[in-house]
Parts: C-alpha cells; sequence; structure tokens
C-alpha cells in the first residue's frame, strides 16, 4: 500500500503538471496510475492546492495508508490506529 501511494503521489504531480490542478479522482489520473493487485486506492481531495488519498488492501481489511499533500489537502487517519503524517508523508497503520 505504501508504494502504491508513493505512485499515486507521483501520479498526482505529473497530472498538475498537465493540467495546472491535481486529479480529483483516481479516474481522471488514467494511464499514470494503476495500483498495484488487490490495492484500492481512494482519492479523497484532489484541487488546485492539494490531494489526499487511502490505500486499503483486501488482504488486510481495517487497515490503510494514508497520504496528504499541500494546502489544499484534506489530513486523513489510517483507519486502525487513526494515524496521520505531515504533508507528503505515507503513514501506515502497524509501523
Amino acid at each position: 500500500m505504501r508504494a502504491d501511494l508513493q505512485s499515486y503521489m507521483a501520479a498526482q504531480t505529473s497530472y498538475r503538471a498537465d493540467s495546472g490542478s491535481y486529479a480529483s479522482s483516481g479516474t481522471r489520473l488514467g494511464q499514470r496510475f494503476y495500483p498495484t493487485r488487490e490495492v484500492a486506492v481512494l482519492v479523497v481531495v484532489g484541487n488546485r492546492t492539494g490531494h489526499s488519498a487511502q490505500a486499503t488492501h483486501v488482504q488486510h481489511p481495517g487497515h490503510s495508508c494514508t497520504l496528504a499533500v499541500g494546502d489544499g489537502a484534506l489530513s486523513i487517519a489510517t483507519l486502525k490506529q487513526r494515524r496521520t503524517g505531515a504533508a507528503g508523508e505515507v503513514v501506515c497503520d502497524d509501523e
């Protein structure tokens, strides 16, 4: 999940360079980003000034990793341990 969110962050950076805004959904990222098998990445916020997302894995129910970047991002907590991180930091449950 951590690697997926790091790839997601790179895809958002590329998307913003092309469009001037971060993508508001994974679908908008198009071919820039595909999560690995059994991982779901939910874009919570994507706007002109930031983005945030949460990753989950079907084999680890109730656990997640989260990421928030920029002023417009909503800081979200992981599902199990309610952890949050600094801007641009991927945080995960059970670390």
